[in-house]
């Protein structure tokens, strides 16, 4: 895993102060080598954490042997000896994966990311045609940004980004917006206006001033049903889960995986257990909140398959110690990172440089309570076809709900139209378009990108309502939230985690899979039977419970000077209706139960953010 940038344009000086200081903020996710290729008006950097062929042969940027093409790649490609047996007329200098994705590329153009299986940002410069090559996987595991200003710039990091000097920091009402609504910004935008995410499953070129962008691949363009019976599907799942699994053990470096006592992790922990010779190292995270503290079954997976288990305790103190140290780790605004921040902390002092993790199991096998509650709440409104008289209804059915779920609800009911692009967002908000005007006095709008992502590909009536949902999730939460912040906290602590659930040829092969294998009947039905009992009934047959913190609790406590702090700073920000926010908070710390914990956070964090990134 590696930290990459690049400067094309502008002139020599200036692109070599530059890149320096660009490549510099980017240490943390390759402490053990940095490298520059400078040359007329382009500079392109390198940092190294590495994990497959140490040798310094295999450090970059990484030129062809004839100087026509210089390489910085982030990531890792698992069949990159497959691939390079076909190109046996490469004289290969190196046992790397970097050579590999060089080669490639010279031998078959963009046609190379077909053949790679990976997580990976690729930056190839073309001396001859005076042209940048840039890629991103299919799932975006792997983040890379670029601003098209001149000169053009492009970095696994927004800061470094900023650190190059040529891009000003400047946030926008509608980024903000929805951030807050949707607790991140969507591709291609992100929170400083004029620097771009490359899309997931998509490459651009960029020559004389000009971008091209072109996708390669998107998961509802590759739907085929399957037509299997029970027995071959599950046996084929099998199958490619131990693959996809072996296929990320291979390191030159330490390696264990993130236990947290669900279903996915146990299945990861279980089947590195039968693959390696050796004690898988695990680490976990336990509580003294009881309610959320799965350590009885962290610890039967873990005694179940001999792994040398790690704890360590979490409580309010010792997170409140770390979250300064995390906050100014993030790239842009999260709601969602001390987790990922504090596991991959304790990994990296356990020994290890690699870590699997369940990332996907929930997305791929409908395990999350939106793969039962949206068929069921769609259905109803389909079946009321007045939206006047559904929102009639919204106000009286709210009354039943809790009090942070009435906003959604309402908003719900009141869909003019009854489809999966306009539905399926309200699920994943955190602020309603109402409860944002009310604490912006109108400022911040409700913006939804989500709903241009998947209009028109995702309504097709051929793929199947949870396949529906798995792609929705997977190019919209997984992507731009879970994984974003797992990229940034672990990098931070020059750990690099494999999400064996996100393999691309596993994710097509389950998305493809009828509705009916994959539920009713317990929790990841499919999955479960898939693997013919590996994990254990006292796992497979608990109540799912999401792994999070006890925030609510925290927040009322001992982090309740922190949070207090943060908001009133948000006055600098300028975008808010400061009594509306303070009564909001009068009401949280009173439990009152008018507003949700992750709407206070999401302010908390932005307030942080803003003061130490962007507010002089």
């Amino acid at each position: 895993m590696c930290g990459i940038a690049g400067v094309v344009g502008g002139d020599f000086d200036n692109n070599h102060h530059a890149i320096r200081a660009m490549t510099e903020s980017l240490i943390h996710r390759g402490p053990d080598a940095s490298g520059y290729y400078i040359h007329d008006d382009v500079a392109l950097g390198h940092t190294r954490l590495a994990v497959i062929d140490l040798s310094e042969n295999a450090n970059q940027p990484f030129s062809s042997s004839d100087g026509r093409y210089t390489l910085v790649y982030n990531g890792e490609i698992y069949n990159f000896r497959q691939i390079r047996k076909k190109i046996s007329e490469h004289r290969f200098r190196t046992d790397s994966d970097t050579e590999v994705v060089l080669a490639a590329y010279i031998k078959w153009g963009v046609g190379c990311l077909k053949l790679f299986n990976g997580m990976f940002a690729i930056g190839i410069w073309d001396a001859q045609k005076k042209e940048l090559f840039l890629a991103r996987d299919r799932l975006g595991i792997k983040p890379l940004y670029f601003s098209n200003e001149e000169p053009f710039v492009f970095s696994s990091e927004i800061k470094a980004i900023l650190k190059s000097g040529f891009v000003a920091r400047k946030v926008n009402g509608e980024h903000l917006g929805e951030f807050l609504t949707y607790q991140t910004i969507n591709p291609p935008n992100t929170i400083i206006d004029d620097v771009k995410q490359v899309i997931p499953g998509h490459y651009l070129k960029y020559s004389d001033g000009r971008v091209k962008k072109h996708s390669y691949w998107i998961s509802s363009q590759n739907f085929q049903l399957n037509t299997k019976g029970t027995n071959q599907i599950k046996s084929d799942i099998k199958e490619l889960l131990f693959d996809s699994i072996e296929r990320r053990m291979i390191s030159d470096v330490p390696m264990g995986a993130f236990l947290s006592g669900g279903i996915d992790s146990s299945v990861v922990v279980g089947i590195m257990s039968r693959l390696s010779e050796k004690p898988v190292e695990t680490i976990s995270m336990i509580f003294e909140e009881k309610d959320f503290d799965e350590s009885k079954y962290s610890r039967l997976i873990a005694k179940n398959f001999k792994t040398n288990h790690h704890e360590i305790k979490l409580d309010a103190q010792n997170l409140l110690n770390e979250l300064p140290l995390a906050l100014n780790r993030l790239d842009s605004p999260a709601g969602d990172f001390m987790n990922s921040y504090l596991i991959s902390k304790w990994a990296k002092e356990a020994g290890l440089t690699v870590a699997l993790s369940g990332v996907g199991g929930d997305e791929l096998f409908a395990g999350y309570p939106i793969f039962s509650q949206y068929p069921k709440i769609s259905h109803w409104m389909s079946w009321i076809k007045n939206s006047t008289f559904r929102w009639s209804l919204g106000p009286l059915i709210a009354l039943f709900a809790s009090t942070h779920k009435r906003e959604r609800i309402k908003e719900l009911m009141g869909q003019e139209k009854v489809c999966f692009e306009s539905l399926y967002p309200i699920f994943r908000k955190i602020y309603t378009g109402n409860e944002l005007k009310k604490i912006s006095k109108g400022a911040l709008s409700e913006r939804s990108p989500i709903i241009k992502m998947l209009k028109g590909t995702l309504n097709q009536d051929e793929i199947p309502m949870m396949s529906r949902l798995s792609m929705a999730e997977l190019a919209t939460y997984t992507t731009n939230v879970l994984l974003r912040d797992i990229d940034k906290m672990s990098m931070a602590h020059s750990l690099e985690v494999r999400t064996p659930f996100l393999d691309h040829t596993l994710v097509e092969y389950v998305l493809n899979v009828q509705d009916e294998y994959k539920g009713p009947g317990g929790s990841k039905r499919l999955l479960v039977e898939s693997l013919d009992g590996l994990v254990p009934q006292e796992i497979t047959g608990k109540r799912k419970q999401g792994f999070t913190f006890p925030w609510e609790k925290w927040m009322q406590g001992e982090l309740r000077e922190f949070c207090a702090h943060q908001l009133d700073a948000l006055e600098n920000v300028k975008f808010f209706d400061m009594q509306t926010v303070g009564n909001n908070w009068k009401s949280f710390v009173a439990k009152e139960q008018r507003v949700h914990w992750s709407q206070v956070w999401l302010l908390v964090v932005l307030s942080f953010w803003m003061n130490k990134n962007i507010i002089e």
